[in-house]
């Protein structure tokens, strides 16, 4: 991108920003004008007024009709998402401390570690990143916070739309090459129970089921359960499969696919709810959803007809499929076929000085690294090809 000004149509096939601000700020802009929608996800755009930051699961309705969106500071993401759930107790102050991995600074701290690791000189950050903690992330401003701590004051304010909230951050990058964790004190505007602080963070909108198996397709991943109907990994390979099928169609779903021996955790704990016993392997919130009237019942009162009625929910849980989300539609099939482009330069065979990559092109390949993967690598034919006339 740096050699040519690239042609609108191309524009339109990048739809996720992962760049430095600088190239957001240049870029950013004429993609939207080109047509696509953009979502950053640099610092570039984050506190701008006019731009929406966005963490799905709290103020998606931001986005609506905006051609761009901003991405928060991946500390930022984690820590807001409790603090929605706790809204109804009127957060009053919060105090942040995050531990942070060195990738956070990108391919460059993760050699620092390794070489400090290794007795090997490396000056990235200052000092041996392998056997210390450095609480500075970012460079120090005037009033003695850094960066990423004012990062993570704004945006938590702006995606909870709650300017008032009194906020401190303390952010730390911890010797570990992945992951990052944080702490939050919170303080409530009201007096509140420890009970209602757990409930409302299991009912956390968004639940997440890990491998699950299409029944009908024979197929297992990650199965998120939204406001909206189902979505993540698992949904969109089966959406690239179904792509041509009309709606209504009915999916069966085994939510856990393997044995539950719910007999023996019946007879082990008689006075337990079933809900609680079941909370062993589904998220609470969903074994209430998924058991509706039975979730309250004591193990001791379930014989051998509900038991196998409560089995078959888990291993035959079916689902109506109606339609799409309408406005947050992913393309998962279809496009122009293979045979009709060059391989070598992704120009069209019929018509000369047009160019098709990405998902544009009839792969139907699962979402994920491979898409990612396919876009990457024909954006770049394409791009040299065009940089060469």
């Amino acid at each position: 991108m740096e050699k040519t000004a690239l042609p609108a149509w191309i524009w339109r096939c990048f739809r996720r920003w992962i760049s430095g601000g600088e190239v957001s700020g240049m870029y950013a802009p004429v993609a939207v004008l080109s047509g696509a929608v953009v979502i950053d996800n640099s610092s570039r755009w984050r506190m701008d007024k006019d731009v929406p930051l966005v963490v799905p699961e709290i103020n998606l309705a931001d986005a609506r009709g905006k051609k761009l969106v901003a991405n928060p500071n991946c500390s930022t993401i984690q820590a807001a998402l409790p603090l929605w759930a706790l809204r109804d107790t009127v957060p009053h102050s919060v105090a942040f401390t995050t531990f942070q991995a060195v990738s956070g600074t990108g391919k460059r701290g993760l050699d620092a570690l390794e070489n400090a690791r290794a007795g090997r000189a490396d000056d990235f950050f200052g000092t041996d990143i392998s056997s210390t903690c450095l609480p500075q992330i970012g460079a120090f401003l005037s009033d003695g916070s850094t960066e990423e701590e004012v990062k993570m004051i704004n945006e938590t304010k702006k995606i909870l739309h709650r300017p008032d909230l009194k906020i401190s951050a303390t952010c730390v990058r911890v010797p570990v090459p992945n992951g990052h964790g944080v702490s939050i004190v919170m303080r409530a505007g009201r007096d509140f129970k420890t009970e209602e602080v757990i409930s409302a963070l299991k009912a956390q909108e968004g639940i997440v089921l890990k491998d699950v198996l299409s029944n009908d397709l024979k197929i297992c991943d990650d199965l998120l359960f939204t406001h909206f109907g189902i979505s993540g990994p698992l949904a969109y390979k089966i959406s690239s499969i179904k792509a041509r099928e009309n709606f209504p169609y009915k999916l069966s779903f085994d939510l856990y696919p393997k044995e539950i021996e719910l007999q023996k955790f019946l007879n082990n704990s008689p006075h337990k709810d079933v809900k609680n016993i079941l909370a062993d392997f589904l998220p609470s919130g969903f074994v209430k959803y998924i058991l509706s009237d039975l979730a309250d019942i004591k193990a001791h009162k379930i014989d051998g007809k509900t038991r196998d009625l409560i089995l078959d929910k888990i291993h035959n849980f079916e689902v109506i499929v109606t339609g799409t989300n309408k406005g947050e539609e992913t393309v998962t099939a279809g496009g122009v076929k293979l045979n009709e482009v060059n391989p070598k330069t992704m120009e069209a065979k019929k018509y000369p000085h047009i160019y098709f990559i990405g998902e544009i092109l009839d792969i139907d390949g699962f979402c994920g690294g491979f898409n990612l993967q396919n876009a990457w690598s024909t954006a770049f034919v394409a791009a040299e090809a065009i940089s060469s006339y």
